[in-house]
């Protein structure tokens, strides 16, 4: 008996190792200055830390490949992309899930792509085909993660608030940001440069208002888990939030 207990024993110190290792970031081509390396560093932490403590396991090893101009990086992402139905080749960023690896360049904004990107190698890491809306929305929401503090604290999503702003007057505002959860990938693609009611924009708005609820957080890593598990998502969201399709509209008119 005193030897399986003693492999138990180390299963578990080794389990606990690992689970408390931080996490890493593997860089090529260009490389962050150390100010900027440490606050992605936070930043990930977080996350990590996050989804831990909804009782999943994220990748500690995230590969990043910034090229230092935008030609380089166009020119790495045609050789190299494989686009899904409808999608696009991007101006900014793409975590690439063959080659497991984010990509970008020295853009305006790159510490918040990096986040974004990096929150779509963590969820991948342990939910292998996420619904797009809900890991674009998860990306969109940590892009407004204020790295630079210590805890980083998460803000409305600048860009995606400003557009909110214009879209609230709009009649089909609550119909438009709930429909998201229907679109396939290739409609999701495709909705994504839209003027009024682009799909990133309508992702954003419904995870962002449920993590900004009493138990948000709680709510969002239910929600991720109930779509691992296979469930319709307009369950989900009829059992997490009874009230959604009311109190969508006047959380943003306060907030805004």
């Amino acid at each position: 008996m005193a030897q399986p207990l003693k492999r138990l024993g180390l299963i578990l110190a080794l389990s606990l190792s690992l689970w408390a290792q931080p996490v890493r970031v593997e860089f090529t081509q260009e490389h962050l200055s150390v100010e900027e390396e440490a606050s992605l560093q936070r930043g990930l932490q977080w996350m990590v830390d996050y989804f831990q403590a909804q009782g999943m396991t994220p990748t500690r090893q995230i590969k990043a490949r910034i090229f230092p101009d935008f030609d380089s990086f166009r020119g790495y992402q045609m050789s190299h992309r494989s686009f899904a139905a409808g999608d696009s080749p991007t101006r900014t960023a793409y975590y690439s899930i063959g080659m497991k690896e984010l990509v970008t360049w020295r853009t305006p904004g790159l510490l918040p792509l990096l986040v974004h990107e990096s929150q779509h190698a963590l969820l991948r890491s342990f939910y292998r085909r996420p619904p797009k809306w809900l890991n674009e929305g998860l990306s969109e929401v940590f892009e407004g993660l204020d790295c630079s503090s210590e805890p980083p604290s998460l803000k409305p999503q600048r860009g995606r608030l400003r557009k909110v702003k214009r879209l609230i007057k709009l009649p089909e505002f609550t119909q438009q940001v709930l429909g998201v959860v229907g679109l396939s990938e290739r409609d999701y693609n495709q909705r994504a440069n839209l003027k009024d009611f682009d799909s990133y924009t309508c992702s954003w708005a419904l995870i962002f208002f449920l993590w900004s609820q009493a138990e948000g957080p709680n709510t969002v890593g239910e929600l991720i888990r109930s779509q691992q598990r296979g469930e319709p998502a307009e369950e989900t969201l009829g059992r997490l939030a009874p009230s959604l399709a009311d109190d969508l509209l006047p959380f943003y008119e306060a907030l805004l």
